[in-house]
């Protein structure tokens, strides 16, 4: 018997695009905004674009720092 990787699915930018986000499982709707293809939902305050002011994420498509991002991971 082999022990091969586990490794996680991501959707793909058709899909986040394409699929509403009610018909999402939670993971696949996380992984559309950290990959910047869904609007974020959050009231969070950060440095977005690494000038020191400090903006609201609100209704943003921000790339998380997994991929290639700015917006940092809070998980």
């Amino acid at each position: 018997m082999k022990i091969k990787d586990i490794t996680e699915a991501k959707p793909d930018k058709n899909y986040c695009k394409n699929t509403p986000a009610h018909k999402m499982s939670n993971s696949f709707l996380s992984s559309c905004k950290s990959q910047g293809y869904k609007a974020r939902d959050s009231k969070v305050v950060t440095d977005i674009d690494g000038d020191g002011k400090q903006e609201k994420i609100g209704q943003r498509t921000l790339k998380g720092k997994k991929y290639g991002g700015r917006t940092p991971d809070w998980s």
